[in-house]
């Protein structure tokens, strides 16, 4: 089970020996002749022995929105669930390959001898990340630090939060194995967010995450809750995402914290997309957190969370 008591999607298949693949023969025996062997003046077939490349099924994932694949697991002798791992002993990350009819020791997935079925489960995961940027005086810093934490746990996503310092490398280490990415903190001059105090630095470009940081890839939701961060286009273009959510000009702290309290608990409630809730949460925040407005949220794209 998954943070907060929800489970973790699994995909679970069973394998028979109707099912086909492209290199699978629908009707096998769970040996085959061998041979050829000359008895007297026929050549005949007449040994079973099990055969190295043939009746393979290969098993393919695919996560849907908002999910990640995590890992195969398969159903032991014993009937517990063990993960499918390869030969350097490393979860299996790619497609998985189970063998009807080869019972060698080089290949532990195959089906028993003697056996019609075979139980096969692709387990998959919601993976977020949260940061926090250096910068805030401390007594504001509860007020917006971990806003998205707990709502992202309670939805059962698996939640990594960083911040301190070193954290811009652990950042971009780790930005590409989540879905969703949350980043609170300062904007800087440039097209940056500060997340070290980049004045701690020789170079000060080592305590910001600029677009050119972002590894490539292709993210569900993107926020970033700091001072013009959705004034360019680079971010948004850099992180690809489904939704990307930033702010036009400089929000005063109180405002983006009521804002962002109320963005995820309307996101997640099943009746607003994404981009629908950050106006939402924006009209809320002027009413709780009332300031002379002069900034604006930017939502570009779309998901809905709810659904995931």
């Amino acid at each position: 089970d998954a943070p907060g008591g929800e489970p973790v999607q699994r995909v679970r298949r069973r394998l028979r020996a109707a099912d086909t693949s492209s290199d699978f023969c629908r009707y096998y025996n769970p040996k085959i002749y061998k041979g050829p062997h000359q008895i007297w003046d026929r050549i005949v077939y007449d040994t079973f022995e099990p055969h190295t490349f043939s009746n393979s099924v290969k098993m393919t994932h695919q996560a849907c929105s908002g999910w990640q694949f995590s890992h195969w697991e398969i159903r032991d002798g014993q009937g517990d669930w063990m993960v499918a791992k390869d030969h350097s002993d490393n979860p299996i990350a790619g497609d998985l390959t189970v063998w009807m009819n080869w019972w060698n020791a080089g290949n532990p997935f195959h089906v028993p001898e003697g056996q019609l079925e075979y139980d096969v489960k692709a387990v998959f995961e919601k993976r977020a990340l949260t940061a926090y940027g250096r910068g805030f005086d401390s007594q504001i810093d509860p007020r917006i630090c971990c806003n998205a934490y707990e709502p992202l746990v309670n939805q059962g996503y698996t939640v990594t939060h960083i911040e301190g310092d070193g954290a811009k490398e652990s950042l971009v280490q780790e930005i590409p194995f989540n879905t969703i990415f949350r980043f609170a903190g300062h904007g800087v001059v440039g097209g940056c967010v500060q997340v070290d105090d980049p004045w701690q630095y020789t170079y000060p470009a080592m305590g910001v995450l600029c677009p050119t940081d972002v590894p490539a890839c292709k993210y569900n939701l993107v926020l970033l809750n700091a001072c013009r961060s959705g004034e360019s286009s680079e971010f948004k273009t850099a992180f690809n995402a489904d939704c990307f959510i930033s702010w036009w000009g400089s929000p005063a702290v109180g405002f983006t914290s009521s804002w962002e309290k109320e963005f995820w608990n309307l996101a997640f409630r099943g009746d607003f997309s994404a981009a629908d809730a950050a106006d939402e949460a924006f009209a809320y925040a002027m009413q709780e957190a009332p300031y002379p407005v002069v900034w604006d949220v930017m939502a570009y794209g779309d998901v809905w969370l709810a659904c995931n």
